[in-house]
């Protein structure tokens, strides 16, 4: 057998197959990266944005009722601490509200 017969592969076709396939790890590498990057920064902006202090404007029990409801509360984070979310806990949870309006500074 002679290896004249052999097929020889084209160096600059093995080059380009070569480049498409690290674009392609580049790429998936790159998208990964940035999910990382938006995961981790909104985890960090949720805890930097986290409730420290309230202000409640009530009579004493329902103030007393909400202040040991914030206590109780595990973490105030910013996505736990939503409004609306606040505002149909209360509701369900302390008879004697009528209305919660809930705002944010």
């Amino acid at each position: 057998m002679s290896r004249n017969n052999q097929r020889r592969i084209d160096p600059k076709l093995k080059q380009q197959s070569h480049r498409r396939s690290l674009q392609r790890v580049g790429r998936t590498l790159m998208l990964l990266a940035l999910i990382a990057i938006s995961v981790g920064s909104g985890l960090w902006l949720n805890q930097t944005w986290s409730t420290t202090a309230w202000q409640i404007n009530a009579d004493a029990p329902i103030k007393a009722a909400i202040e040991a409801q914030l206590a109780a509360m595990p973490n105030k984070d910013f996505i736990s601490m939503r409004p609306d979310h606040l505002r149909q806990q209360w509701l369900q949870a302390i008879p004697d509200l009528e209305a919660v309006r809930i705002s944010r500074i």
